[in-house]
């Protein structure tokens, strides 16, 4: 039976050694770490707890979020096979890949480039680096065929930090700097982000953005609660231009 709402869970991989040495990673790949490990099995058991069933779980084909989602699947219930889908790929770092931010600003004719990664609209330097606007691009996209494939279903996403803070400051109409400093979104390895589109409505609903409390040091009594921070409802079509303006927010 096909529901009326079409859920999306979104998660970003495990730590990885490089996100531990703090390397650009791209679409390179490193393993997860024992704590990445440990972030992936325990984002599985909260979501079971939290009563999640998927009926699809869709991975980016890059070895940290195959690990991820392999890992956090033991524990979810009745979870069907993991599809791995490249458009939801990290960005693509180009040069920057594998390297810490000091190594990045040796190799820059621009340094200063390093410090405003998360907003580039050009690849500096010829480094190959992706544009936030391809980026977008490409997140926009990715959702749209989930809702042309998935509808009405509840789906599952193990994926990247920049393309999940790409995908976001997208739907919820964030500008690259407001009030003069540069807008980003904070999301942690292991977190989850909670979206939901109703299937004559027009505009997608955000419920919970990073949510990381089952790693509290007493997160037992947080394994069974709802995924739920702060709910936005955003005007956006789908299928429609980057360009979306935020509509409405409770606290």
């Amino acid at each position: 039976e096909t529901s009326s709402t079409t859920k999306i869970v979104l998660i970003r991989h495990g730590q990885t050694s490089w996100n531990a040495e703090q390397r650009y990673q791209g679409q390179l790949n490193s393993p997860l770490t024992k704590e990445g490990r440990q972030q992936a099995e325990t984002v599985g058991r909260r979501l079971t707890r939290a009563g999640w069933v998927f009926d699809a779980l869709i991975s980016s084909d890059l070895g940290r979020a195959q690990e991820t989602a392999n890992l956090a699947r033991k524990h979810l219930k009745g979870a069907p096979r993991i599809i791995l889908d490249p458009s939801c790929r990290e960005r693509n770092y180009g040069m920057w890949e594998g390297k810490t931010k000091d190594e990045v600003r040796g190799i820059c004719a621009d340094p200063s480039v390093v410090d405003d990664k998360h907003t580039l609209d050009l690849s500096p330097d010829g480094m190959g680096v992706e544009t936030r606007a391809a980026l977008q691009l490409r997140a926009q996209n990715f959702f749209v065929n989930i809702v042309r494939q998935h509808r009405g279903k509840t789906v599952c996403v193990v994926t990247h930090g920049a393309f999940m803070a790409e995908a976001l400051k997208c739907l919820l109409g964030v500008t690259d700097k407001v009030k003069g400093r540069r807008a980003t979104l904070k999301i942690a390895n292991g977190c989850i982000c909670v979206l939901t589109l109703e299937r004559d409505a027009h505009e997608w609903q955000i419920s919970t953005i990073g949510d990381q409390a089952h790693y509290e040091p007493h997160y037992s009594r947080y394994l069974a609660s709802p995924l739920s921070l702060s709910s936005l409802v955003l005007g956006i079509s789908v299928g429609m231009s980057a360009s979306l303006a935020l509509v409405k927010l409770w606290d």
